[in-house]
């Protein structure tokens, strides 16, 4: 064992090995040693120096903040968000959505090539002003851009825990802000059976239930004969279906949480109906199959599904109306008999009730323009 030769500031110890080892308390009271022994005790020395000047200029870090400040510097913003997006914990879909997001929206800007611990508030609105710049006049740009902005503050915000950082610099007010940028008009029970009469018999269901269960697409898609009890009363959302690169992945639901959803009783039939025609025999039989005969095909694929749906819209005269704004439907049609915000919840699968509200809101706005238009038909007469 060596013996410590004390100092005003930390200590050197000769080694057995006949080499010094420099030690000293940090501000931190922390003990460090020195980042390797020394065959010269004035090397030893030398750098109990540096550090004690480091301390008297109020510049100190520890060692370990220092390696992480040098890490910093030579990691690009561009390789830290690659491997945030590698080893983030999420859904398939949501990590191509991701790498899309860096790949069309970052990749090859002035930001994307800067070292991580030196970007500024300043660089992030740079950067911000010119993806603002090349989306504009796209009908869903402003979504996607705040979408993109919501992206890369999370990731700055991994590296401020990860020590490249002390502060995060997407400090831009109400940028990750989603609003919606199209009007929903919902349609009615008596439109939405016209647009089931215009899908193939196979799918002509997956409309019906988009409605009136308010379920999503992903949701539908992946529902399995031992999903749907017998007498069609209910539907166990158990999975989802996503498309990556246009090849379906199966996953959670969107929720990350199964859930039960009561089937209207004036369908019972037509779901039991469904299963005897359209789905095979098996207990992992798909509710809705890719080809008709047989019942053996495999997931609908996306184009085949928005091929039949633009078809039926047409019809109805509804270009503007999504699968999704089926969804939309259901969700008033439930807030509007009467469903309370948990009921409704639980019905949807959102994990906030902020969702729920929203269609409450909805509902409640929609009852003020019925008690309207019966005024209307009284012709304004009071009773």
């Amino acid at each position: 064992m060596g013996t410590d030769e004390r100092r005003r500031f930390g200590s050197v110890r000769k080694l057995p090995s006949g080499r010094y080892q420099a030690r000293y308390i940090g501000p931190d009271a922390v003990r460090y040693s020195g980042p390797r022994t020394w065959a010269a005790k004035d090397d030893a020395l030398g750098w109990l120096r540096s550090e004690e000047r480091l301390i008297e200029m109020d510049v100190w870090k520890s060692p370990d903040r220092r390696q992480t400040t040098e890490r910093a510097r030579s990691l690009t913003v561009a390789e830290y968000a690659r491997r945030w997006n590698e080893q983030r914990a999420v859904k398939a879909s949501t990590r191509a959505q991701y790498q899309s997001y860096l790949r069309v929206h970052f990749e090859g800007t002035e930001l994307a090539d800067m070292p991580v611990g030196e970007v500024t508030v300043a660089d992030v609105r740079e950067w911000w002003a010119e993806v603002r710049d090349t989306s504009a006049g796209k009908s869903d740009g402003a979504t996607r851009n705040a979408r993109v902005y919501a992206w890369l503050r999370t990731v700055f915000e991994s590296a401020v825990e990860d020590g490249l950082l002390d502060r995060n610099p997407c400090r831009i007010k109400g940028a990750g802000v989603t609003k919606r940028q199209r009007t929903i008009t919902v349609p009615s029970p008596a439109e939405v059976s016209t647009l089931a009469d215009g899908m193939p018999d196979r799918l002509r269901l997956l409309v019906v239930l988009a409605a009136w269960c308010a379920m999503r697409r992903g949701e539908l898609l992946g529902l399995r004969r031992m999903d749907v009890e017998p007498d069609g009363s209910l539907l166990y959302v158990r999975r989802g279906v996503t498309f990556v690169k246009g090849q379906p992945v199966v996953d959670t639901p969107k929720s990350g949480r199964e859930r039960t959803v009561a089937v209207p009783p004036h369908l019972h039939a037509a779901v039991v109906e469904h299963l005897g025609e359209h789905v095979g025999k098996g207990r992992a039989a798909l509710v809705f199959a890719s080809v008709a005969e047989g019942n053996v095909g495999g997931i609908v694929d996306e184009w085949t599904l928005r091929y039949h749906w633009q078809a039926a819209r047409e019809k109805i005269g509804r270009d503007d109306l999504r699968l999704h704004d089926l969804r939309h439907a259901g969700s008033m049609w439930a807030a509007s008999a009467g469903a309370t915000v948990p009921e409704l919840q639980r019905r949807l699968g959102h994990q906030s009730t902020a969702a729920a509200l929203r269609y409450m809101h909805a509902a409640e706005s929609s009852d003020v323009a019925i008690a309207a238009r019966l005024s209307e038909l009284a012709g304004g007469d009071a009773p």
